[in-house]
């Protein structure tokens, strides 16, 4: 690891280089309930953009998943990045562990100053009209609700120029028939964003990336069906499924202070996918 610069030469050598400023010695705390989503670590990673700077960043990070296993291997591979990092097992739906999430990043860091709401799940392939009603307050509990309470619980900790993003997706805009409650609930949050931008202005930031189609561990209908990757590849300006690394660049990007003018967005990255009401 090299040597960390003091925070006034750090600072000096950011205003002077013409590459994107960087979110250094600030608290972002990244929720993702998706257990085997590899989504936080560039999150993490991009967020402060190590890879552009020849020193290392003196950063504080708070990474959420549901399982400890997956905590610490989360933790242990963004340590190994030189990056500090507390990470906590907690259910977004469940109201003391969320508690218990923002009191110990509090109680480490004394703030927070970004929020990345990424806490997802798709429990039904089923028509809307046949979705049992379990599922629908489970769709709504996870994919919505949560953004809303996690916010409550961190927005008295949150520091004047901080930022909020929220990620939905591009089925927002055109929710597909196989998981058309899943883009319904995605389309909640693109209504979200703006309302909360209004609410939470001027202090703090609110923003939405809207990724296209992945092929993460979890999009497992995407990582086991060539004929319809290469359809949605083809449907795609660009001629490729997005990747985890460019869904990061453009959250990281929101939360950084390049965006500082920016607030109640949604930005869609699908490679050209037409997504818009």
């Amino acid at each position: 690891m090299k040597a960390k610069w003091p925070l006034s030469q750090l600072r000096l050598r950011a205003l002077a280089s013409p590459l994107p400023s960087v979110l250094a010695w600030k608290v972002p705390l990244s929720s993702s309930l998706l257990a085997n989503s590899c989504f936080y670590k560039w999150i993490s990673l991009m967020l402060f953009f190590k890879q552009i700077y020849d020193v290392d960043l003196l950063v504080d990070l708070c990474v959420v998943k549901l399982i400890q296993n997956n905590v610490d291997e989360a933790v242990e591979k963004l340590k190994a990045q030189g990056i500090e990092v507390l990470g906590v097992v907690c259910h977004v739906s469940n109201e003391q562990q969320r508690k218990n999430l923002i009191d110990e990043t509090v109680q480490k860091y004394g703030k927070i100053d970004v929020v990345v709401s990424n806490a997802a799940a798709n429990p039904s392939f089923d028509d809307i009209l046949q979705t049992q009603e379990s599922v629908l307050d489970k769709l709504w509990e996870i994919n919505v609700k949560s953004s809303i309470l996690i916010l409550q619980d961190a927005s008295p900790h949150l520091q004047k120029g901080s930022s909020v993003v929220i990620i939905s997706s591009f089925t927002a805009y055109q929710p597909p028939a196989t998981i058309a409650m899943y883009g319904v609930t995605k389309t909640a949050l693109l209504g979200l964003t703006k309302a909360l931008a209004a609410e939470m202005a001027p202090n703090t930031r609110v923003n939405c990336v809207a990724p296209g189609f992945v092929p993460t561990r979890s999009a497992a209908l995407l990582r086991t069906n060539d004929a319809f990757m290469k359809e949605i590849e083809q449907g795609t300006l660009l001629n490729r499924l997005g990747t985890t690394q460019d869904m990061a660049a453009a959250t990281a990007f929101l939360a950084s202070d390049d965006a500082s003018y920016i607030t109640g967005e949604i930005l869609v990255v699908a490679g050209g996918l037409p997504s818009r009401l």
